[in-house]
């Protein structure tokens, strides 16, 4: 169940089974692969539903580095690197308890981001922003048009990608192919 056969995914990542990180780390980073086309607010160009990213763990621990979140994990697709930049970000306001969730309330739209490790298979280090809207409703493809994605929720989904882009320190170019 938790086995990756994936050859080229380094062991690191690998879940195997370990249990799920709830907490996250003061100054903990987190790896998003994105087009090097899109532009100075990558965020600005994406949906926000699940949104991606390996997290680096705890310093003393690594989870992830920032080439990891490079490597394809979907076995459907045959290549093993993404030629892709990659957007660093930095976890700088947590909860007492250690996680991370911002509300966000505009015109009486309410939208929760909750950041959460959900490991795959080949990707241990795999976390998401996870978006919640009117306090009960998981925002995905699906029904994006009708929650986060519908005009009357703009200014909330401009207010949730100015905090996501308020967290990025900076971004590695194709770094990859160095």
């Amino acid at each position: 169940m938790y086995d990756c056969k994936i050859p080229y995914i380094p062991p690191k990542l690998h879940w195997n089974g370990r249990p799920t990180i709830s907490e996250f780390y003061h100054d903990e980073e987190l790896y998003w692969r994105c087009k090097p086309e899109i532009g100075e607010f990558p965020y600005n160009e994406i949906s926000l539903t699940d949104i991606s990213h390996n997290r680096q763990g705890n310093p003393n621990e690594v989870l992830s580095d920032l080439e990891d979140v490079l490597w394809n994990t979907d076995e459907n697709k045959d290549f093993e690197r993404y030629d892709y930049d990659v957007i660093i970000l930095k976890v700088k306001e947590l909860l007492p308890n250690n996680t991370f969730v911002k509300e966000f309330s505009n015109e009486g739209i309410n939208v929760s981001m909750s950041l959460l490790h959900e490991p795959i298979n080949c990707n241990y280090a795999h976390t998401i922003f996870k978006f919640v809207y009117q306090a009960s409703i998981e925002v995905t493809f699906e029904n994006y048009r009708e929650t986060l994605g519908h005009k009357r929720a703009k200014k909330v989904r401009s207010e949730c990608k100015l905090k996501l882009h308020e967290m990025i320190i900076r971004r590695e170019l194709r770094i990859n192919s160095l």
